[in-house]
C-alpha cells in the first residue's frame, strides 16, 4: 500500500494482513457448507475477527514506535501521521467492535475473542522482545482464525489442519522479521533469537518451521481429509516456500528478507486457496 495515498488510520490496521484474516474466517465457515444464516454469521465472524487483528496491529505500533524509528520509519507513528494517542484509540474501538461482534456468536467464539484482545495486548507490550516465547505466541493466536470460523459452523474440526498450517507459516515469518528488525530490537534491550544469537539463529528457526510446515501440508492429503485439488495447488505453494529457505541464506540483505517476508503472505493465501478447494 502507498503510505502517501492510504489514510494512516487504515494504513496503521494493516489493511492486506485484515483480508487475509477475514478471508481465513470466511473460507474455514464455508467448508461447512453453510445454508441460510449461516452465511450471515459467516461474516459476522470474519469482520469480528478482522476487527480485532487490525486493532492488533495499532496496539503493536504503539509499543514499537521507538523500534520502527530505527526498523520501518515510514509507518505511520514514526513518520509523525499519527499520534500515540491515535493509535490507542484506534486499538480500543476496533478490538472493542471486534468483541462485541463476537457476543452475536458462540460462547468458544467469544472465548476465543478474549483471548486475541488481551494476547495481542501482553504480546505486543511485553512478549515481542522475547526469544521465540512472543513467536509462538502471536503465531498460535493467528492459528486461531481458523477454528474460531469453523465454530461458528458447528465444526471445530474443520479448523485443525488449516489452523495447524497458519501457525506455521506465521511463526516462520515472525522469526524472519526477527531477523529483520535485528538493528532496532538490539537498540531496546529486546531479547528475540537474532539479538541473542545472531541473525543465522533466525534464519535457521524460519526454516525449521517451514520444513515442518511443507511436511505438514501432506498429512491431510494422505489422511483423505482434502482432494487432489488441494495437493497440486500446495505443491506450488511448497515449492514457493522451499524457495523462501533458499533464497534467505542466499541473500540475507534487508530489502532481500522483507522480499522473502512478503512471498510468505502470499503462500499463507495460496495455502488457503488450497484448503477451500480440496475441501
Amino acid at each position: 500500500m502507498n503510505s502517501k495515498t492510504l489514510d494512516p488510520r487504515i494504513e496503521i490496521l494493516r489493511p492486506v494482513n485484515l483480508a487475509i484474516v477475514f478471508a481465513t474466517v470466511a473460507v474455514a465457515g464455508m467448508l461447512a457448507k453453510p445454508s441460510g444464516l449461516d452465511w450471515f454469521w459467516i461474516l459476522v465472524a470474519a469482520i469480528a475477527a478482522s476487527s480485532i487483528a487490525g486493532g492488533g496491529n495499532a496496539i503493536n505500533d504503539y509499543f514499537d514506535i521507538k523500534i520502527d524509528k530505527i526498523n520501518r520509519p515510514n509507518r505511520p507513528l514514526p513518520r509523525g501521521a499519527l499520534t500515540l494517542g491515535d493509535a490507542w484509540r484506534l486499538w480500543i474501538v476496533t478490538s472493542s467492535c471486534g468483541f462485541v461482534l463476537s457476543l452475536l456468536l458462540g460462547v468458544w467464539d467469544v472465548l476465543i475473542a478474549m483471548l486475541w484482545v488481551g494476547g495481542l495486548y501482553v504480546y505486543s507490550r511485553y512478549l515481542k522482545r522475547t526469544m521465540v516465547v512472543g513467536n509462538i505466541a502471536v503465531a498460535f493466536m493467528t492459528g486461531l482464525a481458523f477454528p474460531f470460523g469453523a465454530l461458528v459452523a458447528g465444526r471445530f474440526d474443520l479448523g485443525f489442519y488449516p489452523g495447524l498450517f497458519a501457525f506455521l507459516a506465521n511463526l516462520a515469518r515472525e522469526l524472519l522479521k526477527d531477523v529483520e528488525d535485528v538493528d532496532g530490537d538490539a537498540t531496546v534491550g529486546a531479547e528475540t533469537l537474532p539479538v541473542k544469537h545472531g541473525p543465522e539463529a533466525g534464519l535457521l528457526g524460519a526454516s525449521i518451521a517451514i520444513g515442518v510446515l511443507i511436511l505438514a501440508t501432506f498429512i491431510p492429503f494422505i489422511a483423505g481429509v482434502y482432494d487432489l485439488r488441494y495437493l497440486l495447488v500446495v505443491l506450488f505453494v511448497n515449492l514457493a516456500l522451499a524457495y523462501v529457505v533458499i533464497a534467505m541464506w542466499y541473500d540475507s540483505t534487508l530489502s532481500n528478507l522483507r522480499r522473502l517476508s512478503l512471498i510468505l503472505k502470499g503462500c499463507m493465501i495460496g495455502g488457503i486457496f488450497a484448503v477451500f478447494l480440496g475441501s
